[in-house]
């Protein structure tokens, strides 16, 4: 079993098709509260630099790697 059970990353509108989640990683982590982080970092920076989009182009994306289950935040943590 892997020491990771979360992953952080961000949505992108062109992954929509290939999982229909558009969830692409972009780190894993131990704990949900280290990949909730992440996550809120990431929408962060991507609300810095993406000023259009689909409605979650500014969200950080949190997935439990066993589920899948993903959940969206925006750069103040607040689920999306």
């Amino acid at each position: 079993m892997s020491a990771f059970t979360h992953e952080a990353g961000v949505w992108e509108q062109s992954r929509q098709d290939d999982d229909g989640v558009g969830f692409v990683c972009w780190s894993r982590h131990r704990t949900e509260r280290a990949a909730r982080r992440a996550a809120v970092r990431y929408a962060r920076q991507r609300r810095a630099l993406i000023r259009a989009g689909g409605s979650l182009s500014w969200a950080g994306g949190l997935r439990e790697m066993e589920t899948g289950a993903t959940l969206w935040l925006d750069g103040e943590g607040v689920q999306r």
